[in-house]
């Protein structure tokens, strides 16, 4: 009788030492009574140093108050201050540093009266830094969205004052129609190219689109001197509002215009000419005018500016193409390998139906396994797809524990013995003695392995060999290996096996194509490598090679 009430303590107690998670027990004084061994993993005490001391060791001093305020209110009214239920709070290590942890509370009463509360208490320190990257990244999302707006804007001003200037015959046809389209985008009356003769130190006309009468090619502007000189000299942009305020080395400007706005044209960061518009009425430039009017001078200037828009161009519409192509990439595969599993479901709920068909209990039997293995089908097509979509984002969830290589071998092995036998194929497991024990989530280990075992099993003709093994690697991992004596991969089909969606062209239509995509994906979450050897009429090999850790040894 002992040993019978003994065993679910025994349970219990193994359990609070293996759970990841703090547990500890205050009386109602938060005197600690009891803590697992997690707790020296989370706040660097051990058990021995908490038990008998007051929880404010763990509590940060401008909180103590607060908790022993909530203690007294509880014991005195029954209310609760808080949520006893996955409350984030911050909690003190024995170095003195805070961390964010997770607190969940119970309560029991003793046969005494005596009230002992319990606390389980999980480090979340990974959750909330990654949700305050999360936010920052969202924030900057935001930045770039709207930076990137207002670069699309300009993009399009640029494009309607340069795109047919730029294709024109001649350099002389360019700079007319391309002044003539920033006359009418910027609704001014004179715009001028003036390019730096290097011989004379001076900024002579090369074109200009204005009102009659103001069409000279003859002004000429000493480097240095007057606005446009200025700008030339300094390769700053100048805006002048008024004229009339300040010295003025043109002729034209000095006599028509009211307003002037400059910029440098520069070639490779050297300035070689001025663009310049002007009106006749007072008016002050904006700064998204002025940045117009360089960005104009830089596609003006040559090569260099055009090659970085047309780049900006390409790099959109690929990503453009990109998406479209993954999009049209999900919906092929939810359509076709949808299309099947639901046209049987389909058919086997229109027999069972059917009462006229009259099906025996083992019939109706037989189309309930048709309809649940479809169902499993189209279960397994979407958990593949969102695993697919958590691997791109960067958010697949691994729960990492120390586990023995040998098992997850032979788990694998096991769960697929029976397909191997029905077909017939022959599976051997090869574990190699004293591995040492691997820091993973067993489960995508397994669901990883699976899916190089349901490939082999899939492609091996009836017959062939099925080889799994586990081995010690050379650089201190261990290598996991499925091997069979299908048909083969062609070489050049290898770099792409990894690739989401992508089938070899004999293959084609007998799986979604995201096994092996999430096979890279589990494995990169784990630090670990994936590689395909193989060579078409010999078989192939797909290995996964997992680093050891420290915290298994």
């Amino acid at each position: 009788m002992t040993d019978e009430a003994d065993r679910p303590n025994g349970r219990f107690e193994a359990l609070a030492r293996s759970t990841p998670d703090a547990i500890l027990t205050i009386d109602a004084q938060s005197v600690i009574l009891s803590a697992n061994p997690a707790v020296e993993r989370i706040f660097g005490y051990t058990v021995e140093e908490l038990v008998g001391e007051s929880l404010h060791v763990l509590i940060p001093e401008r909180l103590r108050r607060s908790h022993d305020d909530g203690v007294e209110h509880y014991l005195h009214t029954g209310k609760r201050n808080v949520a006893w239920t996955g409350l984030l709070l911050p909690a003190v290590r024995k170095d003195g540093s805070e961390l964010p942890v997770e607190i969940s509370f119970g309560e029991f009463i003793e046969p005494g009266g005596r009230h002992v509360f319990s606390g389980f208490v999980r480090d979340v320190s990974e959750r909330v830094r990654y949700e305050r990257d999360l936010e920052a990244a969202r924030a900057a999302a935001v930045v770039a969205r709207h930076e990137a707006e207002a670069a699309l804007r300009e993009l399009r001003a640029i494009g309607r004052i340069t795109d047919v200037a730029i294709g024109r015959s001649t350099y002389d046809e360019m700079l007319r129609e391309l002044l003539a389209r920033l006359s009418e985008e910027l609704a001014v009356d004179e715009a001028s190219v003036l390019l730096l003769d290097a011989a004379s130190r001076e900024l002579v006309m090369a074109a200009t689109h204005g009102p009659a009468g103001a069409s000279e090619l003859s002004e000429r502007v000493p480097l240095g001197s007057g606005v446009t000189g200025r700008v030339a000299a300094s390769g700053e942009a100048l805006v002048i509002e008024d004229l009339s305020t300040v010295k003025v080395a043109s002729p034209r400007l000095m006599a028509r215009m009211a307003s002037t706005a400059v910029v440098p044209v520069r070639n490779e960061n050297l300035v070689v000419g001025v663009l310049r518009v002007s009106t006749l009425e007072r008016r002050a430039f904006a700064p998204e005018n002025v940045r117009l009017l360089e960005i104009v001078a830089d596609r003006m200037a040559g090569a260099l500016a055009r090659t970085r828009l047309f780049e900006a161009e390409r790099r959109a519409r690929a990503e453009a193409e990109q998406a479209r192509r993954a999009r049209d990439e999900v919906l092929s595969v939810v359509s076709h390998d949808l299309r099947n599993p639901v046209a049987t479901v389909t058919m086997s709920v229109s027999l069972l139906r059917d009462t006229e068909l009259g099906l025996s209990e083992d019939e109706r039997r037989v189309q309930l396994d048709v309809i649940a293995r479809s169902a499993a089908r189209m279960d397994r097509l979407i958990r593949d797809l969102l695993d697919v979509a958590r691997i791109e984002r960067g958010q697949l969830a691994i729960d990492c524990r120390c586990e023995e290589a040998g098992a997850l071998v032979t788990e694998a092995c096991e769960a697929f013995r029976a397909t191997a036998m029905d077909k017939p194929l022959s599976l051997v497991c090869e574990v190699a003695d004293e591995l040492p024990r691997l820091l993973v989530d067993r489960d995508r280990i397994i669901q990883l392995l699976s899916n190089y075992l349901s490939n082999s099993v899939k492609f091996t003709p009836a017959g062939g060999c099925i080889t799994v093994t586990a081995e010690r690697a050379a650089d201190q991992g261990v290598r996991f290996a499925v091997s069979d004596t299908g048909p083969g991969i062609a070489s050049d089909d290898l770099p792409f096996v990894f690739n989401r969606f992508w089938q070899a062209k004999r293959t084609a239509h007998l799986g979604s194509g995201l096994g092996l995509a999430l096979v890279k994906g589990i494995a990169t979450a784990h630090r670990g490598e994936v590689s395909v050897d193989s060579e078409p009429g010999s078989g192939t090999t797909f290995s996964l090679l997992l680093p050891i850790s420290a915290e298994c040894a």
